[in-house]
């Protein structure tokens, strides 16, 4: 509960010119979609160390990463993908939205949904309405999603 606390303590003390109410702080994560996000940071472990229970996903990256906008999705789709259609799913909060990815010249682009703001984690699935394990092309990737005009007003 403690960390519970702190985390939306935090959320609550930044500049009202940084911070959008109407998403909750707390998205649920999968042990894969952490550990994804962790082994950015992660140099090494002592070979003495058991393997962990996890595995991480392809790296993803995202620009820019703004609501209402067009953006370019950068990762490496696996053999079995190059002909599936393919969705950003954007975890804000409880909730999640699917975009369809276009692909161009083999760089997928979309344009987020413009009713999203503040942190949130974007990730690429198979699937336009799961983000279960094995959905899961690349990332996630935390970001905070730029807010444009419409969403400022919210």
């Amino acid at each position: 509960m403690g960390d519970c606390f702190r985390g939306m303590h935090f959320i609550y003390v930044l500049p009202s010119s940084t911070l959008t109410y109407v998403q909750h702080p707390q998205t649920p994560l999968t042990f894969n979609q952490v550990y994804t996000i962790a082994s950015a940071f992660i140099t090494g472990c002592p070979e003495s160390n058991p393997a962990l229970p996890v595995k991480a996903y392809p790296k993803l990256a995202v620009a820019p990463a703004a609501s209402g906008e067009a953006s370019t999705f950068d990762f490496t789709v696996p053999e079995g993908s190059k002909d599936t259609t393919l969705y950003a799913a954007v975890l804000v909060g409880l909730s999640t939205q699917y975009v369809e990815l276009t692909q161009t010249d083999g760089k997928y682009s979309a344009t987020l949904p413009d009713q999203l703001c503040g942190p949130s984690f974007v990730l690429i699935t198979n699937s336009g309405e799961a983000t279960a394990d094995e959905n899961i092309v690349a990332g996630p990737i935390v970001t905070r999603l730029a807010c444009n005009s419409k969403t400022d007003a919210a």
